[in-house]
């Protein structure tokens, strides 16, 4: 045998700290190919040490990676704005022409470093601050692959023809309505059931600045990009299934009029491969391939399109299937993770995801006689599972006055009127309560109204977990995004504009940092000083729950100040 008996042993440190400036394409390149081997040689080490350890780390690597280290895609307008400025930030995918295998080299990196941040990040407990890190962190992932995948090589055209594809340059390229611009096609970056990101990500709960300035960067490219507006490939919406669930059955009905149906036309057609279907797929450990039909000119028009979106290999534009995957991959990291365990019992059983259970496997399903719908199969975990996602968006605030019994709009006038409040388990009075609850009508002015509130000998309440969850929710909310600023000139603001005049680039916590630092540290020291006051046991007393949720409270707010 070749080899000592310690080589097969992984490595258990695994340098993770990496300076190396990313101003140029062929730098970003090997960075990600470089991440991608640390977080291989870190996955190695669940074989032989607590894999949430190593899951941990993945997570924290790969976030860091996209949300400080890689930069973000500046939209091409915006990028001639600042070259006109002399900005030093120019945009290195909009200058650099790579071969089309670095191109491909880098994108593959892309989708691996996204299936070890799934595998890594459904593996750990997460609570929401985690779950909307998770979400900006695939968001940006998607952006990069975005601008790398429209990336123009230096090699012949024929290496570009899913970029010119991508852009809408093919010769039947339509037009935006009421636009001279070409149509082209956008990813799917919303939710499995067509939630944007950018809509719902007010109530999500942020304690790193550098996901909040990652975040506007990444809304920033999405909402300027040249084909913002363009179809979204991959935005199918999963049906839930049906009669006999322990029997494979479609995840996505796809029509033939469908945008990705239209991309993959378009694209076989670029590539002289309307009329011929891909190898048939490997079935099974044990080799042997799958059945179905072997002659392309006895199958209808969608299924060969859907036989090629479907298969392991497309020789001419792997690249497509890299997008299939990652986008699959984005929209199962916006899913609730405690909502997605309890809709899939196989996950549930599963403590350590390894990368083969997290990879997508697709299967073309079958068609309807009519030759116009297309059934369309994804797994993971289980094969034989199918796969259910949450019906709505399910993130919601525990400061959402909705879950305390009033109306969407209402105002400080409503709070007063009502003849009941929530006591929280009579650990506030009726005054007190009402005082928090009109606090939380105004979401822009809360932070240091709430900080004010609790800093006022009412630090034992925090012991209340409901308060708890409002206390960070009030803080580490961002609420409404906006590109920049607005001028407000009537106060008070309509309910209806409140998103619009009062909405911020970086959060609210953010703002009150930069604008007002006063009135977060003042209250904040005098909670800190009342906590240490009621922590007069040791690590057994009640209090020293309280002390560590301070203490971690007080360390997220200093990172903004």
């Amino acid at each position: 045998l070749k080899g000592g008996p310690t080589e097969a042993v992984p490595e258990l440190f695994v340098d993770l700290f990496d300076e190396t400036p990313l101003s140029t394409f062929d730098q970003i390149q090997n960075y990600l190919l470089k991440t991608k081997e640390r977080c291989d040689r870190l996955r190695a080490k669940t074989s032989v040490s607590a894999g949430s350890i190593a899951c941990h780390q993945i997570a924290c690597l790969i976030q860091t990676v996209f949300t400080v280290r890689v930069p973000v895609p500046t939209p091409e307008k915006l990028a001639e704005a600042k070259s006109e400025l002399k900005s030093s930030s120019t945009c290195p995918y909009l200058v650099a022409k790579p071969s089309a295998e670095e191109r491909l080299e880098a994108l593959k990196a892309l989708q691996a470093l996204m299936l070890h941040y799934a595998a890594a990040t459904m593996s750990t407990n997460m609570d929401r601050a985690d779950e909307s890190s998770r979400a900006i962190t695939s968001i940006c992932i998607m952006a990069v692959f975005d601008a790398i995948l429209r990336m123009r090589t230096s090699s012949t055209d024929n290496e570009d023809i899913l970029a010119r594809v991508m852009c809408g340059e093919q010769k039947d390229a339509t037009q935006i309505s009421g636009s001279n611009e070409v149509k082209g096609y956008s990813l799917s970056v919303s939710s499995f059931q067509g939630y944007e990101l950018q809509k719902v990500a007010d109530r999500m709960m942020f304690t790193d600045p550098n996901v909040l300035e990652a975040r506007h960067k990444v809304f920033q490219y999405f909402e300027r990009m040249p084909f913002a507006k363009s179809p979204a490939l991959f935005s199918w919406k999963p049906q839930p299934p049906r009669g006999m669930r322990m029997y494979p059955q479609p995840t996505f009905q796809v029509q033939e009029d469908d945008t990705t149906m239209k991309f993959t036309k378009g694209l076989l057609e670029q590539l002289d491969l309307m009329f011929t279907i891909p190898p048939r797929k490997k079935r099974g450990r044990g080799g042997g391939f799958d059945r179905g039909a072997r002659n392309p000119d006895a199958m209808t028009e969608i299924e060969r399109m859907s036989r090629w979106i479907m298969g392991d290999s497309f020789p001419k534009a792997p690249e497509i299937l890299l997008l299939r995957d990652i986008v699959f991959l984005h929209k199962l990291l916006l899913e609730p993770a405690a909502l997605l365990k309890l809709g899939n019992e196989p996950f549930r059983r599963v403590s350590l995801w390894f990368l083969s259970q997290a990879s997508p496997q697709w299967e073309f399903h079958d068609c309807n006689r009519d030759g116009t719908v297309s059934m369309l199969r994804v797994s993971i975990c289980n094969q034989r599972h199918n796969i259910r996602v949450a019906p709505g968006f399910a993130q919601k605030s525990p400061a959402d006055l909705k879950i305390l019994g009033f109306r969407e709009n209402v105002d400080e006038d409503g709070v007063l009127q009502k003849q009941r409040l929530e006591r929280f388990g009579n650990t506030l009075s009726e005054e007190e309560s009402e005082k928090l609850m009109t606090y939380l009508t105004a979401p822009y002015l809360a932070i240091p109204l709430v900080l004010e509130f609790f800093s006022q000998e009412r630090v034992g309440s925090l012991l209340n977990p409901w308060l708890r969850d409002i206390f960070e929710s009030v803080l580490f909310e961002p609420h409404a995004y906006t590109e920049t600023t607005s001028a407000i000139e009537q106060i008070p603001v309509e309910y209806s504009k409140r998103g619009e005049l009062l909405g911020t680039p970086y959060g609210v916590l953010m703002h009150e940092a930069m604008h007002s630092p006063g009135s977060l540290l003042a209250p904040l020291e005098s909670i800190v000083k009342q906590t240490l006051e009621l922590c007069i046991g040791d690590y057994t007393s009640t209090f020293a729950t309280l002390l560590l949720r301070v203490a971690r409270v007080t360390y997220y707010i200093l990172r903004f100040v």
